[in-house]
């Protein structure tokens, strides 16, 4: 078992933590959140999976860990999702007004989606050139550390050393990883549903922000990924919507993702900076959030990267204490 739990890579302890705090919170506070054994299921899971990766990838060559990192990208949803249970009951209509009311000042007393359907282009192409941004969301870190993996194997396949790129793949799973659950923890701070709802008719955004062939099939898969399936009226969906608005993770995530792509001077450097760039802009044009939401995940992704190396430490640590090696005190 030690073994087991020495083998844990940093981002897979802080995994494995932030379920176990996430079950306890529900189990705390059952009497608020009804949906307290769902989460308990998924975080059990979630965790079963991450132990059963470390078990089947223990005593590999780092070449062969592949599973052990890649692993966690279907599993960042699970968390978001339970997240979502924790704040659909915290929610409250004062929290988006309060967001309102911050991009007024900040941008001279205009609402910036309004302004822009009234004075920006809506151009079928630019909609959908920015609905592809947007929707790359979970491709652009991970696109990232696909290159670093395969760099690092070409190289020691050719009997170089490939110590900076494995390095490289290990920072990005990690600040990626503490960057997802840094920005879920503040969606508890003021649960919000963006102006997509509050500030315009949501069943008319095909009508306000047409695409060409991919903006309706991408909105609709966004859409489900939120609890709203087509048929829905504006009462439920505002019932089941995603509460997810401030700060925006999709800024947050995106942000570091071009730092960390050019960190490790990865070829595609610049193709994750193309499309995070739009999807940045896309955020507010597509009506998903507030500029002061893109601010937030801004102010976030500052703070996760001054933060991350001494939170892996502390993950490191929490690991040696659990399963300290032969002979350590």
């Amino acid at each position: 078992m030690k073994r087991l739990l020495r083998s844990l890579l940093p981002h897979e302890i802080l995994m494995v933590l932030s379920a176990l705090v996430l079950s306890l919170a529900v189990v705390i506070f059952s009497s608020v959140f009804d949906e307290w054994p769902t989460v308990l299921i998924r975080m059990g899971a979630a965790t079963a999976i991450i132990i059963f990766m470390a078990f089947i990838s223990r005593n590999k060559d780092r070449s062969r860990l592949w599973i052990q990192w890649f692993f966690a990208i279907p599993l960042i949803p699970v968390f978001f999702k339970s997240v979502e249970c924790l704040t659909r009951p915290l929610y409250d209509i004062h929290n988006d007004q309060i967001l309102i009311a911050a991009d007024r000042i900040l941008c001279g007393g205009a609402n910036p989606t309004q302004w822009l359907l009234e004075h920006g282009p809506t151009w079928p192409v630019l909609t959908e050139s920015l609905m592809i941004c947007y929707f790359s969301f979970y491709m652009l870190a991970t696109v990232v550390a696909i290159e670093l993996y395969l760099t690092a194997h070409r190289i020691e396949k050719h009997g170089g050393d490939a110590r900076t790129q494995w390095m490289g793949l290990d920072r990005v799973f990690f600040v990626s990883i503490y960057g997802f659950f840094l920005s879920y923890a503040s969606y508890l701070i003021l649960p919000s549903i963006g102006p997509r709802f509050m500030l315009h008719d949501f069943l008319s955004l095909s009508k306000d922000l047409p695409g060409v062939w991919l903006t309706e099939p991408l909105r609709t898969l966004l859409n489900r990924g939120e609890n709203i399936i087509p048929g829905m009226s504006i009462a439920e969906i505002t019932h089941v919507v995603t509460r997810d608005a401030f700060p925006s993770g999709h800024v947050d995530i995106t942000l570091l993702a071009i730092i960390l792509a050019f960190k490790s001077k990865v070829k595609v450097r610049w193709i994750v900076a193309i499309l995070g760039g739009g999807l940045i802009f896309a955020t507010v044009y597509l009506r998903y959030h507030y500029v002061v939401d893109v601010l937030g995940g801004a102010v976030l992704a500052m703070v996760t990267l001054y933060t991350w190396e001494w939170a892996e430490g502390k993950m490191i640590a929490l690991r040696n204490r659990i399963a300290p090696t032969h002979g350590a005190v």
